[in-house]
C-alpha cells in the first residue's frame, strides 16, 4: 500500500511540474488538433492554451471557436500554411511575422512541432512587455496543483511527450544545491549537453562556463525571495562545440513550491533569441551607416549646388562680354515673356528663330576668326539650353492644358492618316533610331474622338517607345486596334528597355522618369492618362525589363465608332 501511495505521489508530482512548466512559461504555448476534411487539414481545433498564451491572445484556456474562425487572415499571411506543413512533415519549424489583423497588432516568433495527433505551438510576442501582470500570471495556483493530482496516467504520458517535444527549453533544479533533475531536449541542446552530462549534477558542475556570470546568484535569490526572475535578451556566454560564445535568451526562473508551500526547486523556461538580437544589431548598424551616407551625400549635394552656382555666375559674366552679339537674341527673347498665353504653334517660331540666330552668330564669328574655344563652348551650352527651353515650353503648355483639360469636339478621325502625320513629324527620330513601326487596325480605321487629343495619345506612346528603345536590338513598335462589346482597344507595343515591376504603378505620374539616358520631363504619359480618363476610358501598362512594354488604351464604345 505504501508503494502505491509513493508511486501516486511521484506521478502527481511529475504532473504538477509538467503542468507548472507550461503555465509559468513566458512564452505562449498552444495545443492544436487538426480538423481534417476529405484527407485535407482545413482548420485547427484549440485543445489547450497556457496562461501566457491566454493573456497575449486574450483567449480562454480552450476556446470554442476554431483557429480560422478567430483568425481568418492567418491564411493570407501564411501562418495556417506553416502550421499545416509542420504537422504534415512532422519536422519542427519556425516562423516570424508581424500580424496586424483580427484585433491583433503583434510581432510573433512562432515555433511548432507535431506531437502524436496534436500540434504544439510556442510563441513569443516582442511587443509583450507587461511584466507585472506576467509575474502575477506565473504564480502557481494551489488549487490548480490540487486539481492536477486528478490527471490520469494517460494525460501524464501526453504531457511528458509535450515536455520532450516542446520548442522551448524546460528544466527543473532542486532548491538545496541547484541539482538538475529535469531537462527537456531543447534546453539540453542549448547547453550543448546530453542527459548523462547534465542530469543529477549541479548547475556549475554541468555548465562550468557559467561560473562568474551570476546566474547561480539569480537562482539563489529566486529561492530566497520566492519571486520569479524574468530575463529579456539576456546575454550568457556558453560553450558550443568547445568554443565559448555569447548567446541571448528570453527566460524565467520560477520558484516551485510543494503542497506545503515550501520552495523545493526552480523551474527554468528558456527561448534562444540570439538570431533576433543579432539581426537587430545588424539593422542598427546598417541604420547608422545609412545615416552617415545620407550626411555624406547631403554634403556632396551642397558642394555640387555651390559649384553649379559658381558655374552659373561664370556664364552670366561671359554673357556680359557678349552682350553686343546677343542683342538680336534679346529682342527675340522679349517676345517670349507671354509664352504661357500663346498657342503652342506660335511659341515654336520664336524659339526656332533664336536657334537660327545662334547658328548665324556662330558662323559669323567663325568666318571672322574671332571665335575661341571658350566662345564655342558657351554657344554650345546656349544651344543645349534652347533645346531644353523648347521642351519646357511644350511641357508647360501641355501641363496647363491638362490641368484645365476639356474634351474638344469629337470628329471622325482616320487612324492611318493620323499615324502617317505623326510619323512625318518625328521623321528624324525614326531615321536616327531605324525603328520599324507596324500598324494593324483590323478594319477599325475610323474612331469618333477629338483629333488633337487622339494625336497627343498616339504621339506620346510612339515617342516613348522610340525614346526608350534597347540599343542592343533593332527597335520595333507594333500598333493595333481591336474591339469588344463595350470598348475599343488601342495597343502600342515595343521591344525596348522595359520598366521594373515596382515602378509600373508610377509610370503615369507627373515628372516620373525611369531611364536617364534620354532627356525629358516625364510629362508625356501623364498627359496621355489624363486625356484618356477625361474621356471616360482607361490605360494600362504591361512591361518586363529587357523585353519591352505594352500600353493598352481602353476607349468607351459610345466614344469610338
Amino acid at each position: 500500500m505504501s508503494t502505491l501511495l509513493t508511486t501516486t505521489e511521484s506521478i502527481s508530482s511529475q504532473e504538477s511540474i509538467l503542468q507548472s512548466l507550461m503555465d509559468v512559461s513566458i512564452s505562449g504555448v498552444i495545443l492544436f488538433r487538426p480538423i481534417i476534411t476529405e484527407n485535407l487539414i482545413t482548420d485547427l481545433e484549440y485543445i489547450w492554451l497556457n496562461t501566457s498564451a491566454q493573456r497575449m491572445l486574450k483567449l480562454a484556456e480552450k476556446p470554442a471557436e476554431t483557429f480560422l474562425e478567430l483568425y481568418p487572415n492567418a491564411v493570407q499571411t501564411g501562418i495556417f500554411a506553416f502550421y499545416r506543413d509542420t504537422f504534415i512533415s512532422a519536422k519542427p519549424g519556425k516562423f516570424s511575422i508581424n500580424y496586424s489583423y483580427d484585433g491583433l497588432d503583434n510581432f510573433f516568433h512562432l515555433s511548432a512541432k507535431k506531437c502524436d495527433d496534436l500540434l504544439v505551438v510556442s510563441f513569443d510576442d516582442t511587443a509583450d512587455r507587461d511584466r507585472t501582470k506576467a509575474e502575477e500570471d506565473l504564480r502557481i495556483d494551489r488549487s490548480l496543483l490540487v486539481e492536477s493530482q486528478k490527471i490520469g496516467t494517460q494525460q501524464l504520458l501526453q504531457f511528458n511527450q509535450i515536455f520532450e517535444q516542446a520548442p522551448v527549453g524546460f528544466s527543473y533544479m532542486t532548491a538545496k544545491d541547484l541539482t538538475i533533475e529535469i531537462a527537456n531536449p531543447y534546453i539540453l541542446n542549448l547547453w550543448d549537453k546530453t542527459k548523462e552530462q547534465a542530469l543529477n549534477k549541479t548547475l556549475l558542475e554541468a555548465l562550468p562556463e557559467l561560473k562568474g556570470q551570476g546566474l547561480d546568484v539569480l537562482f539563489q535569490n529566486v529561492i530566497a525571495t520566492g519571486e520569479p526572475f524574468i530575463g529579456n535578451e539576456y546575454e550568457v556566454k556558453m560553450s558550443r562545440n568547445g568554443m565559448i560564445e555569447p548567446r541571448y535568451f528570453n527566460f524565467i526562473y520560477q520558484p516551485f513550491r510543494d503542497i506545503h508551500d515550501n520552495i523545493v526547486g526552480v523551474i527554468t523556461i528558456a527561448l534562444d533569441v540570439s538570431s533576433q538580437v543579432l539581426s537587430k544589431k545588424i539593422v542598427n548598424q546598417l541604420n547608422l551607416e545609412l545615416e552617415n551616407k545620407v550626411i555624406e551625400r547631403t554634403k556632396e549635394l551642397d558642394t555640387a549646388v555651390h559649384e553649379l552656382q559658381s558655374a552659373n555666375e561664370e556664364i552670366w559674366a561671359t554673357n556680359e562680354e557678349l552682350s553686343d552679339s546677343n542683342k538680336k537674341l534679346t529682342i527675340v527673347n522679349s517676345d517670349l515673356d507671354n509664352f504661357v498665353y500663346t498657342a503652342s504653334h506660335d511659341l515654336k517660331s520664336p524659339i526656332t528663330n533664336i536657334e537660327g540666330l545662334l547658328i548665324n552668330l556662330f558662323d559669323e564669328l567663325e568666318s571672322h576668326e574671332i571665335i575661341n574655344e571658350g566662345t564655342k563652348s558657351l554657344i554650345k551650352m546656349m544651344h543645349t539650353s534652347i533645346q531644353r527651353f523648347k521642351r519646357t515650353i511644350l511641357d508647360l503648355t501641355d501641363i496647363s492644358k491638362v490641368q484645365n483639360l476639356q474634351n474638344d469636339e469629337e470628329e471622325k478621325v482616320n487612324f492611318e492618316e493620323l499615324l502617317e502625320d505623326i510619323k512625318l513629324s518625328i521623321l528624324d527620330k525614326i531615321n536616327h533610331s531605324k525603328v520599324n513601326i507596324v500598324a494593324n487596325f483590323n478594319d477599325l480605321e475610323v474612331i469618333n474622338f477629338s483629333r488633337k487629343n487622339l494625336r497627343s495619345i498616339l504621339y506620346n506612346l510612339i515617342d516613348n517607345a522610340i525614346k526608350y528603345r534597347d540599343p542592343a536590338k533593332k527597335p520595333e513598335v507594333h500598333i493595333s486596334l481591336n474591339e469588344t462589346d463595350t470598348e475599343i482597344l488601342l495597343t502600342v507595343k515595343d521591344n525596348g528597355l522595359g520598366i521594373r515591376k515596382e515602378d509600373q504603378d508610377k509610370v503615369f505620374s507627373m515628372f516620373k522618369k525611369f531611364h536617364d539616358h534620354e532627356e525629358g520631363t516625364g510629362i508625356g504619359l501623364y498627359i496621355v492618362k489624363k486625356i484618356v480618363q477625361n474621356s471616360g476610358g482607361d490605360i494600362q501598362v504591361e512591361s518586363e525589363v529587357g523585353r519591352g512594354s505594352k500600353f493598352t488604351v481602353y476607349f468607351k464604345k459610345n466614344v469610338g465608332s
